[in-house]
């Protein structure tokens, strides 16, 4: 059975990768016939030195039997074994991401974006204006939440977000702008008052509330700060959140990515890739780093427990690779989060110091281990 790759120009090739591939065919002769030859291509093996050869052959198993000259490896083709012709094409590995939200992505991708623009106020106002006519159902209750804003992005540069530009919108729904970074959520009066955070309200650990010189909350919330009000957002159903992250999985595998660390999973996502999983939509291998929270921290081996039983609960959901933790010891230094506590203040947009340090009580970056008896599937 011959086919081509007619328009495509990279080939992602087998989970078990092509770097220790064997160096010819001798050695897999031996085997059972090949499941696929790809020859005409330009096969990036990625040992040492080494350059692009012309063929590659894959077995039944989906490791790589050998690399080289194209009618060399065709002495492993059987009468089931696919031959394309790549055309020139480049054939490597499978990519792996080593931090990426790929769940995350899949929610945004229900919600309207900014897509990270910048704008003055007044093509801010009007952009949301557009948004909030594209609903008009969901008057006066439902949340408008919008993606992928750009938190140094109001124009003139400099200009502070405050609830007061997004309570002008012509709305009594609450609205929030999700931070592109995730660092930042910036929110009107009426979620403020639907999250009954205040003047009072003390800043969580790890998040930061910030409130204007009059000590009212300005309507943005950093880091650990965020999900005071986040929480009060419905949630997709699960159903058109497990469609919308398929979707999402499945571009990158279009665009040879096989494998991703989760940089942030706790109990929910894990059941979320069960429900891909089960569906047949998680085309890539998942290697979950498991958030352990401010409250756990303080005990090492009560996270640590918490981290393994997750590990047994989910075990069994193919793909996913435990031996990851991540724990959170501070925020960032970016601007305009700015949660990292430091020796020195920060400096303000024209490099001058200021008296902003973050006291050492806020948890400055989040750092991965690998619990002692890891089990990382290979």
């Amino acid at each position: 059975m011959t086919s081509s790759l007619a328009r495509r120009t990279v080939l992602a090739a087998g989970a078990a990768g092509l770097v220790g591939a064997a160096a010819g065919p001798a050695a897999a002769a031996q085997r059972s016939a090949a499941a696929l030859i790809v020859h005409n291509a330009q096969v990036f093996t990625g040992l040492p030195g080494a350059r692009p050869v012309e063929a590659v052959a894959v077995g039944h198993d989906g490791r790589i039997l050998a690399t080289g000259r194209g009618r060399d490896l065709r002495r492993l083709a059987g009468r089931g074994t696919e031959i394309v012709d790549a055309r020139g094409a480049t054939v490597m590995s499978g990519i792996h991401d080593g931090h990426v939200h790929p769940l995350s992505a899949g929610d945004r991708s229900l919600r309207p974006s900014l897509e990270g623009a910048e704008t003055t106020a007044e093509e801010l106002v009007a952009i949301l204006t557009g948004f909030l006519q594209d609903t008009p159902g969901q008057e006066p209750e439902g949340w408008l939440v919008v993606s992928d804003w750009n938190p140094i992005g109001l124009l003139p540069h400099g200009t502070l977000p405050h609830h007061s530009l997004l309570d002008a919108l012509p709305t009594r729904r609450p609205v929030a702008l999700i931070g592109g970074d995730g660092h930042n959520i910036w929110v009107n009066a009426r979620a403020l008052e639907i999250a009954g955070i205040t003047a009072a309200t003390p800043d969580p650990v790890g998040g930061k509330i910030v409130k204007g010189p009059d000590g009212q909350p300005s309507g943005v919330l950093k880091d650990d700060a965020q999900p005071l009000v986040t929480r009060h957002i419905p949630e997709p159903g699960k159903a058109e959140l497990v469609a919308a992250c398929a979707r999402v999985l499945a571009q990158a595998a279009a665009c040879g990515v096989t494998t991703m660390m989760d940089a942030l999973v706790g109990q929910s996502e894990l059941a979320l890739y069960q429900a891909l999983a089960d569906a047949g939509s998680l085309p890539q291998r998942i290697v979950p780093a498991i958030r352990i929270d401010a409250d756990l921290v303080k005990d090492p081996k009560a996270a640590l427990a918490h981290a393994r039983g997750l590990r047994h609960s989910f075990r069994d959901v193919p793909g996913l690779r435990f031996g990851t933790i991540k724990v959170f010891l501070d925020g960032v230094i970016e601007y305009p989060a700015q949660t990292a506590a430091l020796l020195e203040p920060y400096l303000d947009g024209s490099g001058h110091p200021t008296d902003w340090t973050v006291p050492d009580t806020r948890p400055t970056t989040a750092v991965s281990c690998t619990p002692p008896d890891r089990n990382t599937g290979g």
